[in-house]
């Protein structure tokens, strides 16, 4: 059996006024994706009320599928902004 040799970890909090369901939607949206990401092993969300963070963390094989999954999301997010931008500035 291979087993994932790269760990991906990201603590972060929700912008304000992001609500948690869409954030939910979004991230089952996200696995989706990713499990078509060459490399890609599994992935978990964890949230602690105490201190209001979520955990998310992702396997992969190796360190080239993981930084190839980065890059994708980055344009991603970036094309994303630049849409709303347009968006607003009709």
């Amino acid at each position: 059996m291979n087993y994932p040799k790269v760990v991906e970890l990201v603590i972060f909090k929700l912008k304000e006024g992001v609500q948690v369901d869409d954030f939910i939607n979004l991230s089952h949206k996200a696995d989706q994706t990713l499990q078509s990401f060459s490399g890609f092993y599994t992935r978990t969300l964890f949230y602690s009320k105490t201190t209001d963070q979520w955990v998310d963390v992702v396997y992969w094989s190796d360190l080239e599928s993981a930084k190839k999954r980065w890059i994708l999301c980055w344009l991603y997010l970036k094309l994303n902004r630049l849409s709303k931008e347009l968006r607003k500035n009709k």
